[in-house]
C-alpha cells in the first residue's frame, strides 16, 4: 500500500488530530476525539501493528498494518469500534485525523 496521501484525497476537511501510542495491550481510539466525526485516517508509525473491530487484536490476530502504513475509515461505528496492538515486541506510534463527510 502505498503510504502517501495527499489532503486532497481524504474524504473531507480534517477537524482533529492525534497521535496514539500502541503498546502491549488493545487500545481504541479517544472517545471525546472521535465524538462525532465520520471517517478517520490512521497512519502507522515504525513498527507493525494489528488492528480489529469485533475483538480485541494479539499480536498475531487483525488485520497487519505494516510500518508507514495507512488505512481510511469511513464509518463512525468502526471508528469506534476500531482497537489496535503492537505485532512484535516495540511499541508504534499512530496518528489520526478526523473528519466528517
Amino acid at each position: 500500500m502505498n503510504p502517501c496521501v495527499y489532503f486532497s484525497d481524504l474524504p473531507g476537511d480534517v477537524l482533529a488530530e492525534e497521535s496514539i501510542t500502541v503498546a502491549d495491550s488493545a487500545i481504541g481510539l479517544t472517545a471525546a476525539t472521535l465524538a462525532g466525526k465520520t471517517w478517520a485516517r490512521i497512519t502507522n508509525g515504525a513498527q507493525p501493528i494489528r488492528m480489529a473491530f469485533t475483538a480485541d487484536p494479539t499480536t498475531s490476530a487483525g488485520e497487519y498494518l505494516a510500518a508507514y502504513e495507512f488505512r481510511v475509515l469511513g464509518d463512525a461505528n468502526n471508528i469506534r469500534k476500531v482497537r489496535f496492538i503492537r505485532a512484535s515486541g516495540t511499541s508504534s506510534v499512530i496518528n489520526v485525523q478526523y473528519g466528517v463527510y
